[in-house]
């Protein structure tokens, strides 16, 4: 795994536990539909993946920032990037742990679909 791979993974697991630990930012997610919460992630990872390839190209130099070139090669090297913080990301989303008053949530959620349903 290069560096870049191991940024782009990190930035996928830092935005879903992001969803999980930031207070009533993780009930507001919480109480989305799952394509809602798909769709919100993928967008924070383009956002961020659009905002490395702006830095590549006006030469922002961050300890942290991985690099890649300002062209068509850079950005089909930023577009495999993307897919791998995606799927990094959709397997920490359902892994990472929940705290109480998201759990609270995603209880009401299951009632609400389901009254009878014992939890």
């Amino acid at each position: 795994m290069t560096n870049e791979q191991t940024l782009a993974a990190l930035t996928g697991i830092i935005i879903s536990l992001l969803t999980s630990y930031v207070p009533k930012f993780n009930t507001w997610f919480a109480a989305l539909d799952n394509t809602a919460k798909r769709l919100l992630m993928l967008g924070a990872l383009l956002v961020s993946s659009l905002a490395m390839f702006g830095a590549s190209c006006i030469d922002l130099q961050l300890p942290f920032l991985a690099r890649v070139a300002c062209n068509a090669t850079g950005g089909k090297e930023l577009l495999g990037l993307f897919i791998f913080s995606a799927i990094a990301n959709q397997t920490a989303l359902p892994l990472s742990p929940k705290a109480p008053e998201v759990q609270k949530v995603l209880i009401a959620q299951v009632k609400k679909q389901d009254p009878d349903k014992v939890i």
